[in-house]
């Protein structure tokens, strides 16, 4: 969400995926990313319910809309 709020493009929907990798450990990078995810630049925390649940649902329902206007 930081890197969308630097953008100046918080209008664009995030949806929640899986939590874990499905094929491969989990990786998360700290010692390149560090604990913000942004290499510890400190960007004020992202105020706001943007991010949404359901990643898997929204495509699902996006194809069905897709299919239906065909």
């Amino acid at each position: 969400m930081k890197a969308l709020d630097i953008c100046k493009s918080l209008h664009i929907p995030v949806y929640l995926g899986e939590e874990t990798p499905l094929k491969r450990e989990l990786v998360t990078a700290q010692d390149t990313h560090g604990e913000d995810g942004v290499g510890e630049c400190f960007f004020e925390e992202v105020k706001g319910d943007i991010v949404k649940n359901g990643a898997i649902d929204f495509i699902l329902e996006t194809l069905k809309k897709r299919i239906m206007y065909q």
